[in-house]
């Protein structure tokens, strides 16, 4: 009888902590954002005839553990300005695109709103389009980009999140920056 009791406490004690399941506290969150941007114009010549309105869209991976601070990678894709050249003999249409990789973090404000940060490398394209059918296809580099801003979200669900964000984008080789205004997304996996 002296053997069975130590067991039976034993079994209890058991029982009760697999009953207390360790509720989730950090998760990996799917983020996919799109909306309109507006290039900060720096060009010298040919200033009217550049397209100052764009669009962007972008997907971010993140590790959210319970605390405020938040890390991840971001990439997207921002068309950063069109210029429409027409002239008597021919037009033209140049762009330039930034594809960006970065490492991003984000911190929680308070419970709806956020701020972040992100800096990576971007390949950045670049296009002339003639009017005779002729194209020119550049690309390079630019190591250090940086993107910075801040949001609002709120959740429908566990796992389902909307809301917006404003968003301040710089390329760093061809010093273009553009401001832009985007609906958020996200989907916690």
């Amino acid at each position: 009888m002296k053997k069975f009791i130590p067991i039976v406490f034993f079994l209890w004690c058991a029982h009760f902590t697999n009953a207390q399941q360790m509720k989730r506290v950090s998760g990996i969150s799917m983020y996919v954002t799109a909306g309109p941007n507006y290039f900060l114009n720096n060009f010298k010549e040919f200033r009217r005839r550049v397209n100052t309105v764009d669009y962007n869209f972008s997907c971010r991976v993140m590790w959210e553990p319970a605390y405020r601070m938040s890390i991840g990678l971001k990439t997207g894709y921002y068309k950063i300005y069109t210029v429409s050249l027409t002239g008597a003999r021919a037009n033209a249409n140049f762009d330039l695109t930034a594809i960006p990789i970065q490492l991003f973090v984000k911190t929680k404000i308070s419970t709806h709103f956020y701020a972040f940060y992100g800096m990576g490398p971007s390949v950045c394209l670049n296009t002339m389009q003639a009017s005779n059918g002729e194209a020119i296809h550049a690309s390079f580099t630019s190591f250090a980009d940086m993107s910075t801003g801040f949001g609002y979200s709120k959740s429908i669900n566990k796992k389902l999140s909307l809301g917006g964000e404003f968003e301040y984008f710089h390329s760093s080789k061809s010093a273009e920056n553009i401001l832009s205004l985007e609906f958020v997304a996200g989907w916690r996996l």
